[in-house]
């Protein structure tokens, strides 16, 4: 009876620790949003990431009051809104028919109303998972424009030929509730314009201003820091994904990330307006910009920021506020020493731009639809 009793005993231990209930008010809900209906689908990185988060879960990601929501756009089939949670479960809370896609309004809304319904938090956390272009507005069905750039440009998850513009991002998500952070698993979202856009929606905006490798965000590596959202946390998130691909070699070694406080953009977009209002010219001379894509500089959308106003600017009071606002503004930015092996980024700090060397620019990808524009780059003609 004593061996049978030590036996029993031991199988107790054995036995694997209960999932924990669900809260009714989480401290954190996280919804990651999957655009994947996509060539990032069918190369299968949606289902890669996902087991990421599971992962990342199961390492007790999710603390004592955690929630991590995904909805899943799958390459061809149908999407689901699912609830990552300990032990490997995955609880589906709606599925949904393909017809519509991730990157309009009516998804994107229902979404979030049924994420707030369904895992009520008293803080909230976005991932928008994806392709990505940045600032560029290149409208939600127009079939011209899109032929027009060869079906090239994203702005936000593109699936069947449909996109979503920042804009368009912005006002959804004004809507409420507030998100406390922005995480871009997307290339080219670190750009000021992008940031601008969405500085009265969301306090942290974390991302890359160049390409990211498909693969993305190491998930199981930042489960824990995307539930617990503090600025610190967001910070060690980027980092931890940086420092990930800053391992690898060759191409592989190819990774930008940087964090924006969104309160301190007025600031910034002030201090660079100031320059713009004192220039001279829109391009210095003998100036050759901090290119953050592989394109060359005649069809390139996106130049380092930082690396540009200070070229821009003759009067180092001016440089200096600009300098001050920037660092307030970017806490925390990294970059690999080349983008694909190829574009050096010697000059890369953590915010793009797009630079209008003439008026004409202000045309392209309907740039001068943006706050940034109205607000800011427009100065560059004004005088």
């Amino acid at each position: 009876m004593f061996v049978a009793a030590t036996f029993l005993a031991g199988c107790d231990k054995e036995e694997p620790d209960p999932i924990p209930p669900i809260p009714t008010t989480a401290s954190r809900t996280v919804l990651v949003y999957m655009a994947a209906d996509n060539n990032l689908g069918s190369g299968g990185y949606d289902t890669d990431d996902i087991a990421e988060m599971r992962a990342g879960v199961d390492a007790g990601g999710l603390g004592q009051n955690g929630r991590l929501l995904v909805y899943h756009s799958p390459y061809r089939r149908d999407p689901a809104l699912v609830e990552i949670r300990p032990g490997g479960k995955v609880d589906t809370i709606e599925r949904f028919s393909r017809g519509i896609p991730a990157g309009t309004r009516q998804r994107l809304s229902y979404i979030i109303e049924t994420t707030q319904k369904t895992a009520p938090a008293h803080s909230y956390g976005l991932v928008l998972w994806g392709h990505g272009t940045g600032w560029i507005e290149d409208g939600i069905t127009d079939p011209a424009r899109m032929a027009e750039r060869d079906g090239t440009s994203f702005s936000y998850g593109p699936e069947n030929g449909v996109k979503m513009n920042i804009s368009t991002l912005a006002d959804i998500l004004s809507k409420g509730p507030r998100f406390d952070y922005i995480y871009f698993d997307c290339c080219y979202m670190s750009s000021i314009e992008t940031a601008y856009e969405l500085r009265t929606v969301t306090d942290i905006i974390v991302g890359s201003p160049t390409e990211l490798i498909t693969s993305g965000m190491p998930y199981d590596r930042n489960i824990e820091q995307l539930i617990d959202g503090s600025e610190t946390a967001l910070i060690g998130a980027a980092r931890n994904t940086f420092d990930y691909y800053d391992s690898k070699t060759g191409m592989q070694r190819t990774c930008t990330m940087s964090v924006i406080r969104t309160d301190a953009l007025g600031e910034l977009a002030q201090a660079t307006a100031d320059i713009y209002n004192a220039a001279t010219a829109a391009m210095p001379a003998g100036y050759t910009p901090q290119r953050l894509s592989d394109y060359d500089v005649s069809h390139c959308y996106y130049y380092d920021f930082r690396d540009y106003i200070e070229a821009l600017s003759g009067n180092s009071a001016l440089t200096e506020a600009f300098g001050t606002a920037f660092d307030n503004a970017v806490p925390y930015s990294a970059a690999t020493p080349y983008l694909w092996s190829s574009v050096s980024l010697d000059n890369n700090n953590g915010l793009s731009t797009y630079i209008l060397a003439t008026p004409d620019h202000a045309l392209h990808g309907n740039y001068m639809n943006l706050q940034w524009y109205a607000d800011v780059a427009s100065k560059l003609y004004q005088h």
